[in-house]
């Protein structure tokens, strides 16, 4: 180790792998400052459990440390799973239109303020009254790297009393 760097022959090229600065600590969206005494030089991975999503699930999720950056996270697919795939941009929800009912995992979502998803979520919507409402858009939209992958549907009142479109 020649100044908390790595160096690597790969096929007669010289590769050097910087040590990373200790990772940034997060606990419930607030930054916590280390006691100064930890030392990440010679760290390649760190895991720690995630917390993902409004239903706040937990996951096993981990970075590296690659050229003196942390990158990641990547994050469990599951609870039970030991691959790892990279986390993704959330996408943002916001409270839904007039009449609209969203539902995220079979749980109905009651949004007063805008709430970031992970990759991958699946939103369910419909109208909040059957036949009193023409539903307008896609029944379910699915978040992808960010992006909805359709807009937010609206719930029109309908002329008649029992409309069942």
């Amino acid at each position: 180790m020649l100044n908390n760097s790595f160096v690597l022959f790969i096929d007669g090229d010289t590769v050097t792998r910087e040590g990373c600065l200790p990772p940034e600590l997060v606990v419930n969206g607030t930054n916590v400052s280390g006691t100064g005494g930890e030392d990440f030089t010679s760290v390649q991975e760190v895991q720690f459990l995630g917390i993902l999503g409004p239903l706040e699930h937990k996951r096993m999720c981990k970075i590296k440390c690659l050229n003196g950056v942390w990158v990641g996270p990547l994050c469990a697919i599951d609870s039970e799973s030991t691959k790892f795939q990279p986390m993704l941009r959330q996408c943002f929800l916001s409270p839904p239109g007039p009449n609209v009912v969203m539902s995220f995992e079979g749980k109905e979502l009651n949004l007063e303020n805008e709430v970031a998803l992970p990759h991958g979520s699946i939103i369910e919507l419909r109208c909040s009254e059957v036949g009193l409402f023409k539903f307008v858009g896609q029944p379910v939209i699915r978040c992808g790297n960010g992006q909805w992958n359709a807009p937010p549907p609206l719930c029109q009142p309908t002329s008649v009393q029992k409309n069942f479109s």
